[in-house]
Protein backbone atom coordinates (compact mmCIF):
# COMPACT_ATOMS: atom_id res chain seq x y z
CA UNK A 1 0.00 0.00 0.00
CA UNK A 2 1.40 3.51 -0.59
CA UNK A 3 1.91 5.64 2.37
CA UNK A 4 -1.21 8.10 2.93
CA UNK A 5 0.78 11.07 3.50
CA UNK A 6 1.43 10.76 -0.72
CA UNK A 7 -1.53 9.39 -1.86
CA UNK A 8 -3.62 12.46 -2.24
CA UNK A 9 -0.67 14.62 -4.38
CA UNK A 10 -0.31 11.55 -6.41
CA UNK A 11 -3.96 11.20 -7.27
CA UNK A 12 -4.54 14.54 -8.22
CA UNK A 13 -1.80 14.97 -10.94
CA UNK A 14 -0.12 11.69 -11.71
CA UNK A 15 0.83 11.42 -15.20
CA UNK A 16 -0.73 8.53 -17.63
CA UNK A 17 2.48 7.18 -18.02
CA UNK A 18 3.24 6.01 -14.38
CA UNK A 19 0.06 4.59 -13.41
CA UNK A 20 1.39 1.46 -14.28
CA UNK A 21 5.02 1.90 -12.17
CA UNK A 22 2.95 2.89 -9.25
CA UNK A 23 0.87 -0.02 -9.69
CA UNK A 24 3.84 -2.32 -9.75
CA UNK A 25 5.46 0.16 -6.31
CA UNK A 26 2.06 -0.83 -4.21
CA UNK A 27 2.30 -4.76 -5.32
CA UNK A 28 5.46 -5.08 -4.62
CA UNK A 29 4.92 -3.77 -0.95
CA UNK A 30 1.44 -5.31 -0.38
CA UNK A 31 1.20 -7.48 2.04
CA UNK A 32 -0.33 -10.94 1.08
CA UNK A 33 -3.51 -10.86 1.95
CA UNK A 34 -6.28 -12.62 0.31
CA UNK A 35 -8.92 -10.16 -1.33
CA UNK A 36 -11.71 -9.70 0.62
CA UNK A 37 -15.38 -11.04 -0.74
CA UNK A 38 -18.43 -8.99 -0.59
CA UNK A 39 -22.25 -8.68 -1.75
CA UNK A 40 -23.93 -6.00 -3.82
CA UNK A 41 -27.50 -4.60 -3.62
CA UNK A 42 -28.20 -3.58 -6.86
CA UNK A 43 -31.15 -1.56 -7.56
CA UNK A 44 -32.51 1.34 -10.03
CA UNK A 45 -31.22 3.94 -7.33
CA UNK A 46 -30.81 6.65 -6.64
CA UNK A 47 -27.97 4.56 -4.48
CA UNK A 48 -27.53 1.95 -7.73
CA UNK A 49 -24.92 -0.56 -6.15
CA UNK A 50 -24.05 -0.49 -2.55
CA UNK A 51 -21.29 -3.20 -1.67
CA UNK A 52 -20.60 -4.50 1.79
CA UNK A 53 -17.70 -6.17 2.16
CA UNK A 54 -16.48 -9.22 4.71
CA UNK A 55 -14.39 -7.43 6.88
CA UNK A 56 -17.31 -4.42 6.73
CA UNK A 57 -16.18 -2.49 4.30
CA UNK A 58 -18.09 -0.59 2.32
CA UNK A 59 -18.71 1.11 -1.29
CA UNK A 60 -21.69 3.04 -2.91
CA UNK A 61 -22.22 3.97 -6.35
CA UNK A 62 -25.31 7.18 -6.67
CA UNK A 63 -26.94 7.65 -10.53
CA UNK A 64 -25.89 10.83 -10.55
CA UNK A 65 -21.72 10.05 -10.35
CA UNK A 66 -19.87 8.20 -12.75
CA UNK A 67 -17.47 6.82 -10.14
CA UNK A 68 -17.92 5.45 -6.81
CA UNK A 69 -18.59 7.83 -3.36
CA UNK A 70 -15.60 6.77 -1.60
CA UNK A 71 -12.12 6.50 -2.20
CA UNK A 72 -10.42 4.49 -4.50
CA UNK A 73 -13.30 5.33 -6.54
CA UNK A 74 -12.76 2.57 -8.87
CA UNK A 75 -12.41 -0.53 -6.33
CA UNK A 76 -15.18 -1.97 -5.22
CA UNK A 77 -14.16 -2.14 -1.48
CA UNK A 78 -13.38 1.44 -0.76
CA UNK A 79 -11.78 3.15 2.00
CA UNK A 80 -15.19 3.75 3.85
CA UNK A 81 -16.07 0.89 7.06
CA UNK A 82 -16.85 -0.24 10.71
CA UNK A 83 -13.88 -0.59 13.23
CA UNK A 84 -14.08 -1.49 17.24
CA UNK A 85 -11.73 -0.69 19.52
CA UNK A 86 -11.52 -2.31 23.34
CA UNK A 87 -9.02 -3.54 25.73
CA UNK A 88 -5.90 -1.48 23.54
CA UNK A 89 -6.49 -3.42 20.48
CA UNK A 90 -8.20 -2.12 17.40
CA UNK A 91 -9.83 -4.25 14.96
CA UNK A 92 -10.47 -2.84 11.41
CA UNK A 93 -10.87 -4.09 7.29
CA UNK A 94 -7.64 -5.82 6.30
CA UNK A 95 -7.64 -3.92 2.90
CA UNK A 96 -7.79 -0.12 2.57
CA UNK A 97 -6.03 2.10 -0.19
CA UNK A 98 -5.13 5.18 1.61
CA UNK A 99 -4.70 4.09 5.28
CA UNK A 100 -2.62 2.16 7.37
CA UNK A 101 -3.73 0.83 11.30
CA UNK A 102 -2.21 -0.82 13.60
CA UNK A 103 -4.90 -3.01 13.82
CA UNK A 104 -6.01 -7.07 14.03
CA UNK A 105 -8.16 -8.19 11.53
CA UNK A 106 -11.20 -9.59 11.91
CA UNK A 107 -12.17 -13.04 11.80
CA UNK A 108 -15.44 -13.66 9.11
CA UNK A 109 -18.00 -15.79 10.68
CA UNK A 110 -20.51 -15.20 8.04
CA UNK A 111 -21.92 -13.54 5.49
CA UNK A 112 -25.73 -13.89 3.70
CA UNK A 113 -26.53 -13.20 0.29
CA UNK A 114 -28.54 -10.21 -0.25
CA UNK A 115 -32.47 -10.67 0.75
CA UNK A 116 -35.48 -8.80 0.55
CA UNK A 117 -37.11 -6.80 -2.42
CA UNK A 118 -36.58 -3.59 -1.68
CA UNK A 119 -39.75 -2.60 -0.28
CA UNK A 120 -40.13 -0.29 3.09
CA UNK A 121 -41.96 -3.89 4.35
CA UNK A 122 -39.32 -5.75 3.12
CA UNK A 123 -35.72 -3.83 2.68
CA UNK A 124 -32.49 -5.31 0.52
CA UNK A 125 -30.62 -6.66 3.20
CA UNK A 126 -26.98 -7.99 3.87
CA UNK A 127 -25.79 -9.54 7.28
CA UNK A 128 -22.21 -9.81 8.05
CA UNK A 129 -20.81 -11.48 11.27
CA UNK A 130 -17.38 -11.05 12.11
CA UNK A 131 -15.24 -12.12 15.40
CA UNK A 132 -13.28 -9.02 16.77
CA UNK A 133 -10.92 -11.26 18.66
CA UNK A 134 -11.88 -13.85 20.89
CA UNK A 135 -13.97 -11.86 23.04
CA UNK A 136 -16.46 -9.57 20.53
CA UNK A 137 -18.35 -10.93 18.14
CA UNK A 138 -20.49 -7.80 15.52
CA UNK A 139 -23.50 -8.62 13.44
CA UNK A 140 -23.73 -5.83 10.99
CA UNK A 141 -26.80 -5.37 9.14
CA UNK A 142 -26.98 -3.25 6.07
CA UNK A 143 -30.24 -2.40 4.23
CA UNK A 144 -31.89 -0.09 1.29
CA UNK A 145 -34.92 0.75 0.62
CA UNK A 146 -35.27 1.15 -3.33
CA UNK A 147 -35.52 4.75 -4.11
CA UNK A 148 -34.32 6.33 -0.72
CA UNK A 149 -30.94 8.63 -0.79
CA UNK A 150 -29.40 6.91 2.45
CA UNK A 151 -29.30 3.31 3.13
CA UNK A 152 -28.93 2.01 6.66
CA UNK A 153 -26.48 0.23 8.87
CA UNK A 154 -27.19 -1.55 12.19
CA UNK A 155 -24.71 -3.09 14.07
CA UNK A 156 -25.16 -5.49 17.24
CA UNK A 157 -22.07 -5.92 19.83
CA UNK A 158 -22.07 -9.37 21.84
CA UNK A 159 -19.38 -10.09 24.45
CA UNK A 160 -17.92 -12.98 24.49
CA UNK A 161 -15.94 -12.82 27.37
CA UNK A 162 -16.93 -13.46 30.95
CA UNK A 163 -16.08 -9.56 31.67
CA UNK A 164 -16.92 -6.56 31.06
CA UNK A 165 -16.04 -4.88 28.24
CA UNK A 166 -15.73 -1.05 27.35
CA UNK A 167 -16.02 -0.38 23.47
CA UNK A 168 -15.42 2.47 20.51
CA UNK A 169 -17.23 1.53 17.54
CA UNK A 170 -16.23 3.87 14.45
CA UNK A 171 -18.33 4.07 11.29
CA UNK A 172 -16.41 6.51 8.98
CA UNK A 173 -15.54 6.83 5.17
CA UNK A 174 -13.10 8.92 2.83
CA UNK A 175 -15.40 11.09 0.75
CA UNK A 176 -15.27 11.01 -2.89
CA UNK A 177 -18.45 12.93 -3.08
CA UNK A 178 -19.84 14.03 -7.03
CA UNK A 179 -16.71 12.71 -8.62
CA UNK A 180 -14.52 14.45 -6.54
CA UNK A 181 -12.08 13.91 -3.90
CA UNK A 182 -11.80 17.45 -2.17
CA UNK A 183 -14.55 19.21 -0.70
CA UNK A 184 -15.82 21.12 2.69
CA UNK A 185 -17.57 19.41 5.92
CA UNK A 186 -20.91 20.01 7.53
CA UNK A 187 -22.48 19.21 11.19
CA UNK A 188 -26.43 19.66 12.04
CA UNK A 189 -26.60 20.19 16.09
CA UNK A 190 -29.78 18.87 15.81
CA UNK A 191 -29.57 15.35 14.29
CA UNK A 192 -26.01 14.89 15.35
CA UNK A 193 -25.42 14.13 11.37
CA UNK A 194 -21.97 14.93 9.87
CA UNK A 195 -21.34 15.18 6.36
CA UNK A 196 -18.82 16.01 3.48
CA UNK A 197 -19.78 18.78 1.52
CA UNK A 198 -19.16 18.89 -1.90
CA UNK A 199 -18.96 22.79 -3.47
CA UNK A 200 -21.21 24.18 -5.85
CA UNK A 201 -18.53 23.70 -8.64
CA UNK A 202 -16.62 20.56 -8.55
CA UNK A 203 -13.00 20.93 -7.42
CA UNK A 204 -13.57 24.71 -7.34
CA UNK A 205 -13.05 26.13 -3.86
CA UNK A 206 -14.32 29.41 -4.54
CA UNK A 207 -17.32 28.54 -5.31
CA UNK A 208 -18.46 27.28 -1.67
CA UNK A 209 -20.26 24.23 -0.67
CA UNK A 210 -22.68 23.08 -2.44
CA UNK A 211 -25.92 20.75 -2.20
CA UNK A 212 -24.37 17.54 -2.54
CA UNK A 213 -23.80 15.64 0.70
CA UNK A 214 -22.33 12.07 1.79
CA UNK A 215 -24.33 12.15 5.78
CA UNK A 216 -23.81 9.51 8.98
CA UNK A 217 -26.94 10.32 10.53
CA UNK A 218 -26.99 8.75 13.71
CA UNK A 219 -30.07 7.24 14.53
CA UNK A 220 -28.99 6.03 18.04
CA UNK A 221 -28.08 8.17 20.81
CA UNK A 222 -25.04 9.27 22.42
CA UNK A 223 -22.84 9.72 19.09
CA UNK A 224 -19.94 11.44 18.51
CA UNK A 225 -19.03 13.36 15.48
CA UNK A 226 -15.68 14.32 13.46
CA UNK A 227 -15.09 16.05 10.00
CA UNK A 228 -11.39 16.40 8.90
CA UNK A 229 -8.80 15.83 6.24
CA UNK A 230 -9.12 11.72 5.41
CA UNK A 231 -5.68 11.12 6.95
CA UNK A 232 -6.76 12.80 10.42
CA UNK A 233 -10.12 10.61 10.74
CA UNK A 234 -8.13 7.59 10.35
CA UNK A 235 -5.60 9.04 12.82
CA UNK A 236 -8.26 9.29 14.96
CA UNK A 237 -9.72 5.73 14.96
CA UNK A 238 -5.81 4.40 15.60
CA UNK A 239 -5.66 6.18 18.42
CA UNK A 240 -8.43 4.07 19.35
CA UNK A 241 -10.43 7.72 20.92
CA UNK A 242 -13.66 8.53 20.70
CA UNK A 243 -14.07 10.90 18.10
CA UNK A 244 -13.84 14.53 19.11
CA UNK A 245 -16.92 16.36 18.25
CA UNK A 246 -15.04 18.70 16.14
CA UNK A 247 -15.78 19.74 12.13
CA UNK A 248 -13.55 21.61 10.12
CA UNK A 249 -16.26 22.42 8.26
CA UNK A 250 -14.95 25.94 6.19
CA UNK A 251 -11.79 24.01 5.30
CA UNK A 252 -11.76 22.58 1.67
CA UNK A 253 -9.83 19.78 1.61
CA UNK A 254 -9.44 15.66 0.98
CA UNK A 255 -11.59 14.81 3.69
CA UNK A 256 -13.81 12.16 5.29
CA UNK A 257 -15.72 11.94 8.44
CA UNK A 258 -17.71 9.32 10.62
CA UNK A 259 -19.49 8.58 13.82
CA UNK A 260 -18.39 6.87 17.11
CA UNK A 261 -19.77 5.56 20.46
CA UNK A 262 -18.85 4.72 23.36
CA UNK A 263 -20.71 1.46 25.03
CA UNK A 264 -20.19 -0.30 27.86
CA UNK A 265 -21.03 -4.29 27.37
CA UNK A 266 -21.90 -6.45 30.68
CA UNK A 267 -20.43 -10.21 30.98
CA UNK A 268 -22.00 -11.39 28.16
CA UNK A 269 -24.51 -8.63 27.39
CA UNK A 270 -24.65 -7.36 23.90
CA UNK A 271 -25.41 -3.56 22.63
CA UNK A 272 -26.65 -1.96 19.50
CA UNK A 273 -25.67 1.26 17.53
CA UNK A 274 -27.58 2.54 14.13
CA UNK A 275 -26.92 5.04 11.28
CA UNK A 276 -28.18 6.10 7.72
CA UNK A 277 -25.59 6.82 5.52
CA UNK A 278 -26.61 9.50 3.37
CA UNK A 279 -26.01 10.53 -0.36
CA UNK A 280 -28.52 13.43 -0.65
CA UNK A 281 -28.00 15.49 -4.08
CA UNK A 282 -30.00 18.35 -2.43
CA UNK A 283 -28.40 18.43 0.38
CA UNK A 284 -31.32 17.91 2.57
CA UNK A 285 -31.63 15.72 5.83
CA UNK A 286 -33.61 12.67 6.46
CA UNK A 287 -36.54 13.67 8.62
CA UNK A 288 -36.88 11.70 12.16
CA UNK A 289 -39.82 9.56 13.39
CA UNK A 290 -39.72 9.28 17.46
CA UNK A 291 -42.22 7.02 19.37
CA UNK A 292 -43.62 7.60 23.40
CA UNK A 293 -46.14 5.23 25.16
CA UNK A 294 -48.87 7.26 27.24
CA UNK A 295 -48.55 4.92 30.02
CA UNK A 296 -45.47 2.47 30.50
CA UNK A 297 -46.96 -0.20 32.09
CA UNK A 298 -50.46 -1.64 31.11
CA UNK A 299 -52.73 -4.79 32.29
CA UNK A 300 -53.81 -7.19 29.96
CA UNK A 301 -55.81 -5.93 27.37
CA UNK A 302 -55.79 -2.34 28.87
CA UNK A 303 -56.27 0.46 26.87
CA UNK A 304 -53.03 2.70 26.14
CA UNK A 305 -51.75 4.90 23.87
CA UNK A 306 -49.19 6.33 21.91
CA UNK A 307 -47.34 9.67 20.24
CA UNK A 308 -45.75 9.59 17.00
CA UNK A 309 -43.66 12.76 16.21
CA UNK A 310 -41.87 13.44 12.92
CA UNK A 311 -39.19 16.00 13.23
CA UNK A 312 -37.78 18.07 9.99
CA UNK A 313 -33.58 19.48 11.00
CA UNK A 314 -33.64 21.47 7.13
CA UNK A 315 -34.34 24.63 6.45
CA UNK A 316 -37.33 24.19 4.45
CA UNK A 317 -40.44 22.74 5.18
CA UNK A 318 -41.10 18.99 3.60
CA UNK A 319 -44.43 17.29 2.64
CA UNK A 320 -44.70 14.01 4.38
CA UNK A 321 -46.40 10.99 2.02
CA UNK A 322 -47.23 8.68 4.83
CA UNK A 323 -46.74 8.06 8.93
CA UNK A 324 -46.41 4.38 9.20
CA UNK A 325 -46.88 1.92 12.64
CA UNK A 326 -46.10 -1.11 12.95
CA UNK A 327 -48.18 -2.29 16.31
CA UNK A 328 -46.57 -5.40 19.19
CA UNK A 329 -48.56 -8.74 18.10
CA UNK A 330 -51.75 -8.51 20.24
CA UNK A 331 -52.33 -4.68 20.09
CA UNK A 332 -54.73 -3.18 18.33
CA UNK A 333 -56.02 -0.20 16.73
CA UNK A 334 -58.55 1.81 18.63
CA UNK A 335 -61.18 2.91 15.73
CA UNK A 336 -62.14 7.01 16.06
CA UNK A 337 -58.90 7.90 18.18
CA UNK A 338 -56.04 9.02 15.62
CA UNK A 339 -55.84 13.07 16.68
CA UNK A 340 -52.63 15.77 16.13
CA UNK A 341 -52.05 16.21 12.53
CA UNK A 342 -55.10 13.83 11.22
CA UNK A 343 -57.96 12.77 12.81
CA UNK A 344 -58.89 9.92 9.93
CA UNK A 345 -58.56 6.22 10.51
CA UNK A 346 -55.37 4.42 9.26
CA UNK A 347 -55.21 2.03 6.97
CA UNK A 348 -54.73 -1.48 8.78
CA UNK A 349 -52.95 -4.16 7.27
CA UNK A 350 -52.19 -6.71 9.94
CA UNK A 351 -50.11 -5.27 12.38
CA UNK A 352 -48.93 -2.27 9.95
CA UNK A 353 -50.58 1.24 10.34
CA UNK A 354 -50.51 3.44 7.65
CA UNK A 355 -52.20 7.33 7.52
CA UNK A 356 -51.64 8.74 3.98
CA UNK A 357 -51.02 12.55 3.26
CA UNK A 358 -49.61 14.53 2.72
CA UNK A 359 -48.03 16.43 5.89
CA UNK A 360 -46.68 19.44 5.71
CA UNK A 361 -42.89 19.33 8.43
CA UNK A 362 -42.59 22.88 8.95
CA UNK A 363 -38.70 23.69 8.01
CA UNK A 364 -36.95 22.97 11.90
CA UNK A 365 -40.02 21.81 13.25
CA UNK A 366 -41.97 18.69 13.75
CA UNK A 367 -45.76 17.02 13.98
CA UNK A 368 -47.48 15.05 16.12
CA UNK A 369 -50.14 12.24 15.72
CA UNK A 370 -51.34 10.64 19.05
CA UNK A 371 -53.92 7.42 18.79
CA UNK A 372 -55.03 4.99 21.09
CA UNK A 373 -54.75 0.94 21.47
CA UNK A 374 -55.66 -1.91 23.18
CA UNK A 375 -52.72 -4.14 24.58
CA UNK A 376 -51.93 -7.74 24.02
CA UNK A 377 -53.32 -10.10 26.60
CA UNK A 378 -49.61 -11.33 26.66
CA UNK A 379 -47.45 -10.48 29.60
CA UNK A 380 -43.96 -9.07 28.52
CA UNK A 381 -42.23 -5.96 27.25
CA UNK A 382 -43.72 -4.45 23.81
CA UNK A 383 -41.50 -2.77 21.53
CA UNK A 384 -43.21 -0.25 19.00
CA UNK A 385 -41.83 0.75 15.35
CA UNK A 386 -42.86 4.16 13.44
CA UNK A 387 -41.79 5.94 10.78
CA UNK A 388 -42.79 7.24 7.27
CA UNK A 389 -41.88 7.82 3.64
CA UNK A 390 -41.59 11.21 1.99
CA UNK A 391 -40.77 12.00 -1.93
CA UNK A 392 -36.75 12.82 -1.77
CA UNK A 393 -35.58 12.12 1.12
CA UNK A 394 -35.78 9.58 3.72
CA UNK A 395 -37.60 9.50 7.00
CA UNK A 396 -35.64 7.63 9.73
CA UNK A 397 -37.43 4.99 11.51
CA UNK A 398 -37.97 5.11 15.24
CA UNK A 399 -36.39 1.53 15.81
CA UNK A 400 -37.62 -0.41 18.63
CA UNK A 401 -39.01 1.81 20.94
CA UNK A 402 -41.96 2.94 23.16
CA UNK A 403 -42.05 -0.27 25.80
CA UNK A 404 -45.13 -1.26 27.21
CA UNK A 405 -44.98 -3.75 29.91
CA UNK A 406 -47.75 -5.76 30.11
CA UNK A 407 -48.24 -7.28 33.73
CA UNK A 408 -50.91 -8.05 36.05
CA UNK A 409 -54.61 -8.93 36.21
CA UNK A 410 -56.73 -8.69 33.06
CA UNK A 411 -58.91 -6.76 32.19
CA UNK A 412 -62.40 -8.50 32.21
CA UNK A 413 -66.16 -7.59 31.57
CA UNK A 414 -68.22 -9.33 34.79
CA UNK A 415 -70.64 -11.68 33.91
CA UNK A 416 -74.13 -11.46 35.31
CA UNK A 417 -74.79 -14.93 37.59
CA UNK A 418 -78.11 -16.96 35.46
CA UNK A 419 -81.36 -17.24 36.86
CA UNK A 420 -81.80 -20.90 37.12
CA UNK A 421 -84.63 -22.36 35.09
CA UNK A 422 -87.97 -22.33 36.32
CA UNK A 423 -87.12 -20.18 39.14
CA UNK A 424 -89.76 -16.84 39.43
CA UNK A 425 -88.53 -13.72 37.69
CA UNK A 426 -86.09 -11.64 39.87
CA UNK A 427 -87.82 -9.07 41.82
CA UNK A 428 -86.51 -5.92 40.51
CA UNK A 429 -89.08 -3.58 41.68
CA UNK A 430 -86.59 -1.72 44.52
CA UNK A 431 -84.06 -1.63 41.65
CA UNK A 432 -82.18 -4.32 42.80
CA UNK A 433 -80.14 -6.68 39.97
CA UNK A 434 -80.76 -10.35 39.20
CA UNK A 435 -78.45 -11.34 41.89
CA UNK A 436 -79.78 -9.24 44.62
CA UNK A 437 -83.35 -10.59 43.96
CA UNK A 438 -82.09 -13.87 44.08
CA UNK A 439 -80.69 -13.95 47.52
CA UNK A 440 -83.87 -11.97 48.84
CA UNK A 441 -85.80 -14.59 46.87
CA UNK A 442 -83.85 -17.54 48.50
CA UNK A 443 -84.01 -16.06 52.23
CA UNK A 444 -87.80 -15.83 51.25
CA UNK A 445 -87.80 -19.20 50.92
CA UNK A 446 -85.51 -20.33 54.06
CA UNK A 447 -87.93 -18.07 56.37
CA UNK A 448 -90.93 -19.83 55.17
CA UNK A 449 -89.95 -22.87 55.49
CA UNK A 450 -88.48 -22.45 58.83
CA UNK A 451 -92.37 -21.07 59.76
CA UNK A 452 -93.74 -24.21 58.36
CA UNK A 453 -91.74 -25.99 60.39
CA UNK A 454 -92.68 -24.46 63.56
CA UNK A 455 -96.20 -24.76 62.75
CA UNK A 456 -96.31 -28.51 62.70
CA UNK A 457 -94.20 -28.78 65.46
CA UNK A 458 -96.73 -26.88 67.64
CA UNK A 459 -99.43 -28.57 66.21
CA UNK A 460 -97.91 -32.16 67.58
CA UNK A 461 -97.74 -30.66 70.81
CA UNK A 462 -101.08 -29.81 71.59
CA UNK A 463 -102.55 -33.19 70.03
CA UNK A 464 -100.23 -34.47 72.66
CA UNK A 465 -102.04 -32.43 75.32
CA UNK A 466 -105.57 -34.06 74.54
CA UNK A 467 -104.53 -37.30 74.90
Amino acid sequence: MLPAVLRSALRRATPLWILPLMALATLAVAPTTALAAEQTITSAGPLEEIIIGDELNCQVQHADDTVFAFYEETTLLGDCGTFVAYNTDLYAPSQFQAASFDSTDYTLVSQSAVAGTGSLADPFRIVTVVDAGTDLRITQTDSYVVGQESYRTDIQLTNLSDAPLAVNVYRAGDCFLQDSDDGFGGFNAVTGAVSCVAPVIPDDETSGPGDRIIEWFPISPGSSHYEASFDEVWGAIDSQAAFPGTCECDTFQDNGAGLSWTLNLTAGGTASVSHLTTFAPLGVAPLVATKTADAATSAPGAPNGYTITITNPNAGSIALDTITDTLPAGFAYVTGSSTGVTTANPVIAGQNLTWSGPFAVPANGSIMLHFNVTVSATPGTHTNQAGGTATGTTVTPSGPTAPITVAGAAVTTPTPTATPTGAPPPNTASGGSGNGSTAVLTLAVLAAASLGALAAANARISRARRR
